[in-house]
């Protein structure tokens, strides 16, 4: 057989093998794993096939693209020593910089999903990215605090999201973490740039959801929700007050302070299609949003009035059945701060034993004060510690 005949071949099993991968996407949307598998596995003995009939001729334009996209086929059926062996025959031979660069990320996938043991399902090939920006993010320097604070954030929002997509009730959201687990991606050197994906764990590959597409978009709609103030809006899609509770208080935890961070970006690729959404909308903007209480987190002998007050403190002390905390503020005194439940675990006990800023309702029982519905917390601009240290009677 010539090389022009090899060649010829190889163009012919690269179009089948490309056919049968369409159909195997089809498939996949479609949640029927058996027809998947089984189209991908095809795709990739046709693709596996075309790729070493070029191996005689690595400086072939298609030799990269036919190692790349054959190491990703295997990947996907779960052949990951074949997949490693094609990236690393594919590195071997390749000069172009750019499809180094993507084996190089489609290596470091295969090896997480073979960490991660056999059960595990595909690693999303997309990513979900947090951008800075603002006179902070441009310095080449960032408090740390800053960052990482939204990239926990940031996490537990994905997670989230796909807790209410798979309709988890809100105590049992983190049921979530059994079939995925959301990976931070490293940021691009010099930039400020978080990633996030999605990689399956749990023994089913499609348990919920078939792939990360819906949870980036739902993401990106949710936060353009809240940034528009549309409540009622998130309040109907989301069903259930103490998601759409988490939610604004997640985005106000991501959201810029209109100084040194101005602007957040959260952008996807989507079928070739860049989506995003800015959020624009400061926590002092976000503040001024009328959520749904959660009356559950309040006796029935107390009763939320619409006095208003913001106290600064130490947070210390909880209740996680009565989901209350206690704050010891810079007079010397106590301040019960009652919380809705779907702030308590992913927005309020990061700061414990932290200088915060609360502020709140005032909860009464005939005249007693000293207690707050907490609408708002962040950590204090003051970092300064209070001169009085709390006796706990």
């Amino acid at each position: 057989m010539t090389s022009k005949s090899y060649l010829k071949k190889s163009v012919r099993l690269h179009r089948e093998a490309s056919q049968l991968a369409n159909r195997a996407r089809i498939a996949q949307i479609d949640g029927d794993e058996t027809a998947y598998l089984k189209l991908t596995e095809q795709a990739f003995q046709k693709e596996s096939e075309s790729a070493i009939l070029l191996r005689e001729d690595p400086s072939h334009h298609m030799f990269a693209i036919l190692h790349r996209s054959a190491a990703t086929l295997a990947y996907r059926c779960g052949e990951h020593k074949t997949a490693e062996e094609l990236i690393l025959e594919g590195m071997r031979q390749i000069r172009n910089e750019a499809m180094r660069e993507e084996l190089y990320n489609l290596l470091d996938k295969v090896r997480l999903a073979v960490k991660y043991g056999q059960h595990v399902g595909q690693l999303e090939n997309d990513e979900l990215v947090m951008t800075l920006q603002g006179r902070e993010a441009n310095r080449g320097l960032i408090d740390p605090s800053m960052l990482s604070r939204r990239i926990q954030n940031f996490s537990t929002l994905v997670r989230n999201t796909i807790g209410n997509i798979n309709r988890y009730n809100f105590r049992n959201r983190r049921k979530v973490d059994q079939d995925y687990r959301v990976l931070a991606t490293v940021p691009s050197f010099g930039s400020y740039r978080i990633g996030m994906t999605v990689t399956h764990v749990g023994p089913n590959r499609f348990p919920g959801i078939s792939y990360f597409d819906g949870v980036r978009l739902k993401v990106m709609e949710n936060l353009r929700l809240v940034n528009a103030g549309e409540i009622s809006r998130l309040q109907s899609d989301l069903n259930d007050d103490r998601y759409l509770q988490n939610l604004v208080g997640l985005a106000k935890e991501l959201a810029p302070d209109g100084d040194t961070i101005t602007a957040v970006g959260i952008e996807a690729e989507i079928e070739g299609q860049i989506q995003s959404i800015l959020l624009d909308s400061t926590r002092d903007n976000l503040n001024e949003m009328a959520l749904p209480l959660d009356e559950e987190s309040v006796a029935d002998e107390y009763r939320i009035t619409e006095e208003r007050d913001t106290v600064v403190g130490e947070l210390q002390y909880a209740d996680a059945t009565k989901n209350q905390v206690k704050l010891f503020d810079d007079d010397g005194k106590w301040w019960q701060i009652v919380v809705p439940e779907g702030l308590a675990e992913d927005v309020v006990k990061p700061y414990f034993g932290d200088r915060v800023q609360v502020k709140g309702r005032h909860i009464i029982k005939s005249r007693k004060a000293k207690r707050l519905f907490l609408q708002d917390i962040c950590a204090a601009a003051d970092k300064s510690p209070p001169h009085l240290q709390p006796v706990i009677s």
